[in-house]
């Protein structure tokens, strides 16, 4: 199985995964981005949406257009209209021959959006799909859920096994860690995975996918039971309570102040 980086927009990823002749798509927002990577002999099988945002979705119907019996699978969500295989979760469908596939809901950025965790058959190893919801070192916006959303799903995906791949669907590495260091300075790990980002992203190349074991050591979002970040955040918020709902709300309003830019 290989798994390919599509750059699209300013900083969107869109997700292709080969397996054997077969092509399918995570997210594809871009049409055009998504077709780069066709070529003879490849077949495109499927299209997987996390959820209803443009950037997302949006090259959807130009995709269908070319391949109108290609089969869509997503959330059920009324702005979600091309979903012809609506998902549950933690339901579990052979996505293709040798592929298996596992729908995750991670309410908080969407009320609906949904996660995939792809396994083929000759590979042992677990992929994550997360839209919106996990991003290396940080997660998305609270559009349309709240706290108890985000620790509900943060807790479904920080449960998963240590070497699961993470393949986020945008690359926003950097500004999270400028975030996480702000908050934990002294963090060695923090600390040690920005000097990786950075030369990385001097040379423009990608810092995903990432993985669990890596997201639970670097993703202050990951980390609400911290107590060394418990107290860096109460020291910031006298009077914070220090149940997770309580910090992991305070830590996803700070950031939406810290990174205005950052709209997902």
């Amino acid at each position: 199985m290989i798994i390919h980086a599509l750059p699209a927009f300013s900083d969107n990823v869109i997700w292709a995964i080969e397996h054997e002749d077969r092509l399918y798509w995570v997210d594809p927002g871009d049409a055009q981005a998504a077709a780069a990577v066709l070529r003879p002999g490849l077949q495109a099988c499927a299209i997987l949406l996390t959820h209803h945002h443009a950037d997302h979705c949006g090259g959807v119907p130009e995709l269908l257009a070319r391949w109108p019996q290609l089969p869509v699978y997503g959330p059920a969500d009324e702005r979600l209209p091309w979903v012809s295989e609506v998902l549950q979760h933690d339901q579990r469908i052979e996505a293709g021959p040798g592929l298996s596939l596992r729908a995750i809901a991670c309410p908080g950025h969407t009320r609906s959006h949904m996660s995939y965790l792809l396994r083929s058959a000759e590979d042992e190893q677990e992929h994550l799909f997360c839209g919106d919801t996990l991003f290396s070192a940080g997660c998305g916006r609270l559009f349309e859920g709240d706290a108890s959303d985000l620790l509900l799903s943060l807790s479904r995906l920080r449960a998963l096994p240590a070497s699961c791949r993470v393949y986020p669907a945008h690359e926003y590495t950097a500004a999270n860690l400028s975030f996480a260091r702000a908050l934990l300075p002294q963090d060695r790990a923090i600390a040690d995975y920005t000097d990786f980002v950075t030369s990385r992203r001097k040379l423009d190349q990608y810092t995903l996918p990432s993985s669990i074991v890596l997201e639970k050591a670097v993703n202050v979002f990951l980390r609400w039971d911290d107590p060394l970040l418990i107290e860096a955040l109460c020291d910031r918020h006298h009077g914070l309570t220090r149940d997770p709902r309580s910090i992991l709300g305070q830590l996803r309003r700070d950031k939406d102040v810290y990174v205005a830019r950052d709209l997902d």
